[in-house]
């Protein structure tokens, strides 16, 4: 259905690139079980909810989350170590829906 047809869709985050070329980032919109779970998680706070966007969501080339459940390290890191404009802009291009017009229906 629509929701399939959404999936695997990649960012290019050139801060993030080695040798000139920038980190893909794939992932797939998070469902609204999974929006709440963030939003519960984040407990209102922006920053927090947009670092839990992409350590949640971030996947690698091969389907592979990019971040384990277990990394607290690294969602530290999202909030505290990185660009915020970066994490921000990452987290808002997951959390948008394409226009269906993009989606081949």
């Amino acid at each position: 259905g629509h929701y399939e047809n959404l999936k695997n869709q990649s960012v290019e985050v050139p801060e993030w690139g080695e040798d000139g070329n920038p980190l893909v980032i794939f992932y797939d919109p998070p469902t609204l079980h999974r929006r709440q779970k963030i939003e519960r998680r984040a407990k209102g706070q922006e920053g927090l909810k947009m670092a839990l966007v992409v350590f949640e969501c971030a996947k690698d080339a091969d389907g592979q989350r990019m971040f384990k459940p277990t990394d607290t390290a690294s969602l530290n890191r999202l909030q505290t170590a990185v660009d915020p404009a970066v994490v921000a802009r990452i987290a808002v291009t997951i959390l948008n829906i394409t226009d269906s017009s993009d989606l081949g229906n």
